[in-house]
Formats: structure tokens, sequence, C-alpha cells
């Protein structure tokens, strides 16, 4: 352990390491939160430095007036400071550095004086609108569609930086552009089929019986044999003028087409579309039954031109 001479040379030794540790606190305190800033005149980088956003103003408004003999009439307002870091071969500058470059700036920059910005480099993600590509389905009638891959949208990772002119006009500029995620197209198959005139009002069903003669009378349309509660659509665009109970044809719908062309749907188990409701061609209308006068669950379909019964195979395609 060491000896002191005297208690004077110990005073002096303990005075020395505490004038120390105080100079150790005070150099972590002034150095431990050092910001950094990139400073900009116009779009050009002009230096990197540990300065105070205080000094670098004062430090432009001097070189500037000195250059310009007409005072240091910088807008407070078109500065803006903010920290970053120091980029790749990048070297911190001191004030006296910067007042060189700013003095070049200037010259280069001598038919106007810029402003002085500093605003860091900023990422930012962004999601590019899905492309869509459209296929041909002749399986499809025309006006309907199919999405077949819903697709995703492209991300990219892009770094912008902002500037203010000494006009108080911002602008922005692109310094990195990259794909993060690749995107994939959303395909869409678009029907090529034209639509008949008139449709089945219902699919899956048993042709058994056709228009004409039977039992001794007409009879005005034909009948397609499916199960109760089969969906029953709308031959073709039209507006509903009977719903509901209609004596032999049970529950049954009409549709009116117009230029005097009616279908008639009968035997229905429930009547969904309503008098007066417009529908559209295969809008679902109702379900099938075995209501009214009917030896089975069927659909009985009519086509009527002029209050005149017509025979509906000369209108849709049976299968």
């Amino acid at each position: 352990m060491m000896q002191f001479k005297s208690n004077s040379y110990k005073r002096y030794y303990i005075i020395g390491l505490v004038g120390l540790l105080i100079l150790v606190i005070l150099a972590i305190f002034i150095y431990s939160d050092k910001r950094v800033y990139k400073v900009y005149m116009e779009d050009r980088l002009v230096g990197i430095t540990t300065e105070s956003p205080e000094i670098i103003e004062k430090t432009y408004n001097e070189v500037k007036a000195r250059k310009y003999a007409q005072g240091a009439d910088i807008i407070k307002e078109d500065i803006s400071i903010s920290e970053d870091e120091i980029g790749d071969n990048q070297q911190l500058v001191s004030k006296d550095e910067l007042a060189r470059r700013f003095y070049a700036q200037l010259e280069e920059e001598e038919e106007t004086v810029a402003a002085i910005t500093m605003i860091p480099g900023k990422t930012i993600q962004k999601e590019l609108p899905v492309e869509t590509i459209y296929v041909d389905d002749s399986t499809l009638f025309v006006g309907e569609s199919k999405v077949l891959v819903e697709g995703r949208s492209q991300t990219k990772e892009i770094t912008v930086v902002n500037t203010v002119s000494s006009d108080g006009e911002t602008s922005q500029r692109i310094l990195e552009d990259r794909v993060v995620e690749d995107g994939v197209p959303r395909i869409v198959a678009v029907g090529t089929k034209e639509k008949p005139a008139y449709m089945m009002p219902v699919e899956g069903y048993v042709f058994t019986s056709p228009f004409g003669q039977r039992w001794g009378r007409a009879h005005e349309g034909i009948d397609l044999a499916v199960p109760t509660g089969t969906l029953v659509a709308a031959a073709a665009d039209g507006v509903v003028i009977q719903s509901g109970e209609n004596g032999g044809y049970g529950i049954s719908i009409y549709v009116d087409h117009g230029n005097g062309i009616i279908t008639r749907y009968g035997h229905l188990s429930q009547a969904y579309a309503q008098v007066g409701r417009e529908v559209k061609q295969g809008e679902t209308i109702g379900l099938s039954g075995n209501t009214g006068n009917s030896t089975g669950p069927h659909l009985h379909f009519e086509i009527r031109i002029g209050d005149v019964a017509v025979n509906p195979a000369n209108y849709v395609e049976i299968q």
C-alpha cells in the first residue's frame, strides 16, 4: 500500500483523484449522447458533423453574410435538422471545414442563394397494386368471371430524402429502391360463351313430358323431373307478374320478359321472387316442388308469346 510522507501529500493526492473522476464523468456526459447530423444544401450533401444545429446554422449565416454582404437572411423554418448515422467511408467534418464547404457550394449556386436543409434518409415499405391478368374461359357466359389465382402485391423498400428550398418548396428524391417480396399476378377467367336467349331453369333434371297433346288435352309446357327443393332460376331477364298459389299450377311464378313474352314456372314448393321484382337470367326465383295438379316432384316450364303457348324446346337446349 502507498505510504504518504505527510498529510499534505495525502490531501493533494485525494484532490487529484477526485478531479480526474469529475473530468471522466463530464466526458461521459458530454459525449455519450453525441448526435450526428447530415448537412444538406438543397439536395447536395455538404458533410457529416457532430456540431450542434445552432453552430451549423450560425456557420452558414456567417459564410453567407461574408460572401454576399447582405446579412444572414436564412429563414429558420427552412431548416430541418435530424439525427442520422455515419455511413460507410464518411468522415465527420469540423465547423471550419463546414464553413469552407458552404462557401464552395455558394460559389456554385451564384445565381440562387439556396437555403440550407438537413434531413436524413428515411426508409419506407410500399406495396404496389396487384397486377391482374385476364384469361378467356369458354365454360363461362359472357359477363361472368371467376378468380383462378388471388395474387399478391409486390413489396418494395424505398429510401427517400426530402429537401426544402429557399422559397419553401418541398421535393423528394429516391436514394434506394429494392424489392423485398415479389408479387404474384391475380388471374381472372372471363366468360366467352354467348348467353342463350332463354336458359333451362333447373339443373340435374330428367325430361319427362314434352309440349303438345297429352291425355287428350294440350300440355302447354315441358316437365322436368327434379327433387323437391331444387333451385329454380329465371330463364331470362324480366319482371315478376305473378307469385304464389295459382290453381292447378300450385305455387307458381310468371315472369314478363317484354314484347309479349312470358315464362311460367309451376308446381313450386316455394316462391322467392314477389310481384314487381326485376330478375336477371339465372337468378334463383323459387324452389321446385309437387304442388297443384302434379303427379310427382317436378317443374312445369312454359314459354308464351302473345299469350299463346309455344314449345320451349325450340328456345332452350334440352339435354
